[in-house]
């Protein structure tokens, strides 16, 4: 098959950028499983004792939908040596539209939350926040008429060594090309979907477990609210579930006993009181 000088041109021009995708890709996974790696220590005390709700549901989207995505974009886009049927690659090629539309959209829920939870949850910030979402929605979907130009164009593009016609290639130059950030349309993150696929979840859900674990009053009274329970007893901060679980059972075991009135309960706490001073007078 001989290529004209242009379309040859145009060809070389997408796999060059493919293959920088693959590598800048490979950056942002390895850089998504570092922090999962290092925060999962976090996650299991302050995230997984909690009740199912606002919070718990958004951070886990957050968080795990990015590992769904990594792997069928490696699957997707990366060279492997293995031969996929065309319906499986049509399977693959939906699946991952689909784990990607899915993981920026509970991103921006999750960021437009918390916003609204540190802006002290009041409803005229709330309206505020929706209508700015709602503008930036419309403006990002200008994009379409670009996406129909290359629907009716007769362009080939490259996919893993063998130059398909559209809609393959279509669908290929649209998923390297055409997804940006979803709340970003700044010039430079057009060709760095990745951003939006793997370190926005991550920022969300780092975002989330802050605001669980955060000491502060104000903010707490609020985040019970919206996205976590303040139940006492449950896990919040390593610091705080050992103060918190002490206190509960000291509690206990104290307040059984004054309950029940039993008064022979309370002389020998008195004893073992009594006792321990004495000894620590003879220690002295």
């Amino acid at each position: 098959m001989s290529l004209s000088p242009k379309d040859l041109s145009t060809l070389t021009t997408v796999v060059s950028t493919t293959k920088t995708q693959d590598y800048l890709s490979l950056g942002f996974y390895t850089t998504y499983y570092y922090h999962f790696l290092i925060t999962i220590s976090e996650e299991i005390p302050a995230v997984w004792p909690q009740r199912w709700g606002t919070g718990k549901i958004l951070f886990l989207l957050t968080r795990y939908l990015p590992i769904l995505l990594t792997i069928q974009a490696a699957l997707a886009e990366l060279p492997v040596r293995t031969t996929i049927p065309p319906k499986a690659c049509e399977g693959l090629w939906k699946g991952l539209d689909a784990t990607t539309k899915a993981g920026i959209a509970f991103s921006e829920i999750t960021l437009l939350v918390c916003l609204h939870a540190l802006l002290g949850a009041k409803r005229r910030y709330l309206a505020c926040m929706i209508l700015v979402y709602i503008t930036t929605f419309v403006k990002r979907h200008e994009l379409f008429p670009l996406e129909n130009s290359i629907k009716s164009s007769d362009t080939l593009a490259h996919g893993r060594g063998k130059s398909h016609p559209l809609p393959f290639g279509e669908k290929v130059w649209q998923h390297m090309f055409l997804w940006p950030p979803a709340f970003g349309s700044a010039s430079g993150t057009r060709s760095l979907p990745h951003f939006a696929w793997v370190i926005v979840p991550l920022l969300a859900s780092r975002l989330l477990l802050n605001m669980r674990t955060t000491k502060d009053p104000g903010l707490q009274s609020v985040v019970s609210t919206i996205l976590f329970d303040s139940v006492p007893g449950t896990l919040g901060s390593l610091e705080d579930d050992q103060t918190t679980i002490g206190s509960i059972e000291m509690a206990r075991v104290a307040g059984i006993g004054r309950r029940r009135g039993s008064n022979k309960a309370n002389e020998d706490l008195e004893q073992s009181d009594v006792q321990v001073y004495v000894d620590s007078e003879k220690w002295a």
